[in-house]
């Protein structure tokens, strides 16, 4: 990975504890974003939030499908707390795996970006699509 290590972004951290809010303000600093990683106290991956899963916590889970309409998604109080409760295992990749690898895995796992760890499994930074996009013009341009 050390040829994406430059194009590494900067990951958007939150606690297990972290409520519904934290994570739409983390989910929503960047507009490339489209997940959020879950660490523990050390820094240590623990999970994944992907954007879908958030807007299924925030409106899905909490008004039949039928009845969504943008007024009564602006008035929805979630039954979700935090985001332990949105979470799913991680899927990762280290610094050393290769780009190749890193693409398999989010292609097999429907991800738009994925954490990049170390040996401890804290997380370091993140590759998302439109980095790989960005290195594949690079290359053409050789």
């Amino acid at each position: 990975m050390k040829e994406v290590h430059k194009l590494l972004t900067k990951p958007s951290l939150v606690n297990e504890n972290a409520s519904l809010k934290e994570v739409v303000e983390r989910i929503t600093e960047d507009p490339k974003t489209r997940a959020v990683y879950v660490v523990d106290s050390e820094k240590k991956l623990k999970g994944i939030i992907v954007l879908k899963a958030v807007l299924k916590s925030a409106f899905l889970e909490s008004i039949p499908e039928p009845y969504l309409s943008f007024s009564s998604l602006m008035s929805v109080k979630p039954k979700i707390k935090e985001a332990r409760d949105m979470m799913v295992p991680p899927i990762y990749v280290k610094e050393k795996n290769t780009i190749k690898e890193a693409f398999i895995l989010m292609m097999q796992n429907d991800l738009e970006e994925i954490p990049v760890v170390d040996d401890d499994l804290r997380v370091i930074g993140d590759l998302n699509m439109l980095e790989l996009l960005k290195l594949w013009m690079q290359k053409l341009g050789e």
